[in-house]
């Protein structure tokens, strides 16, 4: 497979992810008969519902994306600086910059000089129901046919984290 191809696969799955969290994210606590009541017997199907039900222009996603742009970071942040794969001490250290932009960096050994890229992305810095899984992964060609991308908060952000997979 060349490396557009494998490129494409990581940022339709990080999109996929991201989108399927969003539209979860906005009815995150909701039984299925008030989702049935508010949005009909089909459920939420857009991005642009999600983002009106928040009160936003956006639809935001939640942890779950911000850890799945976090891990990913940190496992192309230790193969990119050893060829390898990366120890998980790459992953550790993701993980610390994430919890800086949850408000906590205590944890972070240099704060003002962060370890991965990301931490940079002040999408990023925002509590958004830490602890709580949903998601979905769909292809990125399915997904784009589905949806409507420019409703999902950040969406070049997580593309550029898709072609840091492969830089």
């Amino acid at each position: 497979m060349d490396s557009n191809a494998l490129k494409d696969r990581f940022e339709g799955c990080l999109l996929g992810g991201a989108a399927g969290d969003a539209l979860g994210y906005a009815i995150e606590f909701w039984n299925e008969p008030n989702i049935f009541a508010t949005f009909g017997e089909t459920g939420i199907q857009s991005l642009e519902q999600a983002a009106a039900q928040l009160n936003d222009t956006v639809a935001l996603f939640s942890d779950d994306t911000q850890m799945t742009l976090f891990t990913a970071n940190g496992l192309t942040h230790g193969m990119k600086r050893t060829g390898e794969a990366p120890a998980a001490h790459n992953l550790w250290l993701a993980y610390q910059d994430w919890l800086g932009t949850q408000g906590d960096e205590s944890h972070m050994p240099d704060p003002a000089h962060p370890k991965m890229w990301l931490y940079g992305e002040s999408l990023l810095h925002a509590l958004r129901a830490p602890g709580n899984i949903i998601g979905a992964l769909v292809g990125k060609i399915a997904l784009e046919q589905a949806f409507d991308l420019s409703f999902l908060e950040s969406y070049d952000l997580i593309v550029k984290a898709a072609d840091s997979l492969l830089a």
